[in-house]
């Protein structure tokens, strides 16, 4: 039967998609855009994924019975024999084309979703932060607003307090004036009494003239008669006279107060038109102190409204100032949630990119879907490249027989099924075609390659390979060495193959790069350095010799790049510390889970702090009682 752990490991990894849009979909409650595209990403990857599980059992059903032993087969005769194993091994590539171009497309589109998703996060985010911007122009407002409203309930206050002392003093000005007034009133009413008596004065005075004159009149007959009557009215004349001269001094008098009561009823007279006056103007007083009392009032009323106002203006600006506030903190609270949501999408959009390629390799790499008839080999080397008429120069990557993978300045525009000639020295034109383009380069695979430019392309192979050989001796040996280790320890009880296997990758605290340990990490110490140190003698150019399991974990490095961790010196540490790290790149996953004798390719080292090496590495798998565990890696300067 053949084993499908690894269609299985496709559908779950697919799963993985699905609960990875999910988790983050949780949490994007507050980007409903983004949320549903999230959803779709789910559904899509799912569906997608449901699909791919029911096509890879239905293609594995045929390809179990396809790739059972021709001598186990009884339905096939012994004739037919070589053609039906060369139908089975064609039947199993195509599967895994198919399932590889089924998950592309699944990748594909879960990929475009996802930058959907990433693009209304974005949206999203930008609209949320020019929500939080307003909000905050608003709170800076609402606070300019507060402290005015605050200042003017402040101040009408004031002026109320002002208008109330105002309204108390003209209160008591119109009271004081009412008091004139009735004063006043009362004088000219007593200056009124006295212009009557004075009158009454002036009329008695006159009467008593009149008396005076008669009497004057009578003194004056009696002494005219006294005289008449001679000796004999001698004494009657004296006291005729003296009534005469009591009248005149009586009328004397009674002109003298005559004249004084004039006087007087003079100045009674202006007395009582001065105090007429007065009257009327402290009367016009009255009124005007009315008039601004009532004006008074009527401001104090205003005043206290206005200040009404004022508290509540000031009060509704303090609650704007608040919700302004809070709408700012809420859109913060946004923001960094449409941040937190931006990057988890571009995690997903890395994971199911990082899905992709590891899936891709896995099945590249494995027995059953390595299309390769011939290794490729490691190989710089210049040339030119004639695509539909566009000449570029060229510098091959690797080289086999059956194409090459090329770099060059624009070669980038170049188009899957695009034909043309690769020209390289010592070999001669290769008719080729494009396969495909990736972030390494322009893969090519040669067509119709004439006798000519065929053995010159053999001979170069064989000398590359030739170059090569004691690399992949060494690295054989010392993998069969380590295979022979490993299941020593599990004759004797030192490990389990559930220990072997262990993909419980646990971390270890405060490591920069991070590092890793599992249950085998220790046995690895202990067996692996006998084994891969021997190699680096090998060769000036060998870099390192290390071992993988199939998820490019490295539990026993070197000892040279094997240093304890500097605390805060990441830059250093990824130099110097490089065991118990994972290496899930292209080249690190392709070293763990290649299934052929050998493996030859060439990558460039990250060295940490941007330094880069190019290395040219052969790897070979580590089988553990006919399980793929790994692979041995041995790096060389290229």
């Amino acid at each position: 039967m053949v084993k499908h752990d690894g269609w299985w490991a496709v559908v779950a990894l697919l799963a993985a998609i699905g609960c990875v849009a999910l988790g983050w979909v949780g949490a994007a409650g507050a980007a409903s855009t983004g949320a549903a595209l999230a959803v779709w990403t789910l559904a899509a990857a799912g569906a997608l994924g449901a699909g791919l599980l029911l096509l890879v059992q239905h293609r594995l059903a045929r390809a179990q019975l396809a790739a059972m032993p021709v001598a186990e087969r009884t339905d096939i005769p012994p004739a037919e024999a070589a053609p039906a194993a060369a139908d089975a091994r064609a039947l199993l590539l195509e599967t895994c084309s198919m399932i590889e171009a089924d998950l592309t497309a699944t990748m594909r589109r879960v990929t475009d979703h996802n930058h959907a998703v990433e693009t209304a996060i974005g949206q999203v985010d930008e609209a949320v932060e020019g929500i939080r911007q307003q909000a905050v122009a608003v709170a800076a407002v609402a606070e300019q607003a507060n402290a005015n409203a605050t200042g003017v309930a402040s101040a009408t206050e004031e002026l109320s307090a002002a208008s109330r002392e105002i309204a108390g003093q003209t209160k008591r000005s119109r009271d004081v004036v009412h008091r004139a007034v009735e004063t006043a009133s009362a004088g000219a009413e007593t200056i009124g009494r006295l212009r009557d008596a004075a009158t009454q004065i002036g009329d008695v005075a006159k009467l008593i003239s009149e008396i005076a004159g008669r009497t004057n009149l009578l003194a004056l007959n009696a002494t005219i008669e006294a005289a008449r009557a001679g000796q004999a009215g001698r004494s009657f004349a004296v006291v005729a006279e003296e009534v005469k001269r009591l009248s005149v001094q009586t009328r004397d008098a009674t002109n003298t107060i005559g004249e004084q009561i004039a006087a007087v009823r003079e100045a009674v007279a202006g007395a009582a038109s001065n105090m007429e006056d007065v009257v009327r103007a402290i009367e016009e007083i009255d009124m005007v102190a009315t008039t601004v009392a009532s004006a008074v009032e009527q401001q104090e009323a205003a005043t206290f409204e206005i200040s009404r106002i004022a508290g509540e203006a000031a009060t509704g600006a303090q609650q704007v100032l608040a919700r302004a506030e809070a709408i700012s903190t809420g859109t913060g609270a946004t923001v960094a949630l449409s941040h937190e949501l931006s990057v988890k999408a571009k995690d997903t959009s890395g994971a199911v990119a990082d899905l992709g390629r590891r899936l891709a390799i896995g099945l590249r790499q494995s027995a059953a879907g390595d299309r390769r008839t011939a290794d490729r080999i490691p190989a710089r080397i210049a040339g030119r490249l004639d695509l539909s008429g566009r000449v570029r120069p060229v510098t091959t990557l690797d080289l086999s027989k059956d194409g090459a993978l090329v770099q060059g300045e624009g070669t980038g525009t170049s188009q899957a099924g695009e034909q043309g000639t690769l020209e390289i020295p010592g070999i001669g034109p290769l008719p080729c075609q494009v396969t495909t383009l990736s972030e390494l380069g322009v893969h090519l695979r040669f067509t119709d390659v004439p006798a000519g430019p065929a053995a010159g392309l053999a001979a170069k192979l064989a000398a590359l390979e030739t170059d090569d050989a004691k690399f992949i001796a060494a690295t054989r040996d010392a993998a069969a060495g380590i295979i022979q280790a490993l299941e020593g320890a599990l004759r004797d009880g030192r490990a389990t193959m559930d220990d072997l296997f262990d993909a419980d990758y646990r971390p270890v605290p405060g490591t920069d790069p991070q590092q890793y340990t599992t249950r085998f990490t220790a046995l690895a110490d202990t067996l692996f350095p006998r084994f891969q140190e021997p190699v680096l003698g090998l060769d000036p150019r060998v870099v390192f010799c290390a071992a993988v399991d199939r998820r490019g974990y490295l539990p026993t490095h070197n000892a040279k790049f094997s240093q304890p961790q500097r605390t805060g010196d990441p830059v250093w540490n990824a130099g110097n510390c490089r065991n118990r790290r994972i290496f899930d790149d292209r080249a690190g996953l392709a070293a763990a889970r290649n299934s052929r004798p050998h493996l030859i390719q060439a990558y460039e080292r990250d060295m940490g702090g941007g330094r880069k090496m190019l290395l040219k590495e052969v790897d070979v798998p580590i089988l553990v009682r006919g399980r793929h565990w790994g692979g041995l890696r041995l790096a060389y300067e290229f």
